[in-house]
């Protein structure tokens, strides 16, 4: 019984593993063929030896390894600048209303474009190298974030802000301590089931959502009058 199991385990494997390198083997022997037959030189259509050996020997000399860390390097500090800018604006959009007004229509023009859309103007502002790379990335991410955060700090609870600020909260301390923690942990349940996405509040282009109370602290609720 065992060995029947273990056997069938195994064909599933190998036949799951045959499924997904076809696709790679078809495109490879139909590109040797072509780098062969074909009418174009070896110089501009080299065959897959060719490109399995020369990346053996980028991979073995450390050119290759060398650049992939310099990429890695660029990717890092953009994203790190990217989420910098995106969680401050995003945070300012969501506690001021001054703020909301003045960057909410940028941040909603600005996300839905590509950030390959950028890169003439940043290589005609900032020229060739390392810094319009990381600029262009940072502020292509930076769009995303600041609309995240700012969702995430809408939808925080009234209840919360009263309980933090009975316990002698400040602003700076609801700041930090509540909306930071909270756009946290509603990124986490966004990335782990993005259908809950439609219960974070959202307004801009195309899409509306009702004040939160951490949006605007000096908006209070009074109490409700009781309805004959």
């Amino acid at each position: 019984m065992y060995s029947r199991g273990a056997s069938t385990a195994l064909r599933r494997a190998l036949t799951s593993v045959a499924g997904a390198a076809t696709p790679f083997i078809t495109v490879a022997i139909l590109w040797q063929a072509f780098a062969m037959f074909g009418p174009f030189p070896p110089r501009l259509f080299p065959g897959v030896d060719k490109i399995v050996s020369t990346f053996f020997h980028l991979v073995f000399n450390g050119i290759l390894p060398a650049h992939a860390l310099a990429t890695l390097l660029r990717l890092a500090a953009a994203f790190a600048l990217g989420a910098a800018a995106g969680v401050t604006v995003g945070m300012l959009m969501g506690r001021s209303r001054w703020a909301e007004r003045l960057l909410l229509p940028v941040v909603s023009v600005g996300n839905p474009i590509p950030g390959l859309a950028y890169a003439p103007l940043f290589v005609i502002w900032f020229g060739l190298g390392n810094l319009p790379a990381v600029l262009l990335v940072a502020f292509a991410a930076a769009f995303p974030i600041a609309v995240n955060t700012w969702s995430a700090v809408r939808a925080v609870k009234e209840i919360w802000i009263r309980a933090a600020q009975s316990m002698g909260a400040e602003e700076r301390q609801l700041f930090r301590t509540v909306g930071l923690a909270h756009g946290r942990a509603v990124r986490r349940a966004r990335c782990a089931d993005p259908r809950r996405d439609a219960a974070v509040p959202r307004r801009g282009v195309g899409g509306d959502a009702q004040d939160g109370p951490l949006r605007h602290p000096q908006r209070r609720r009074g109490p409700t009058s009781p309805t004959a």
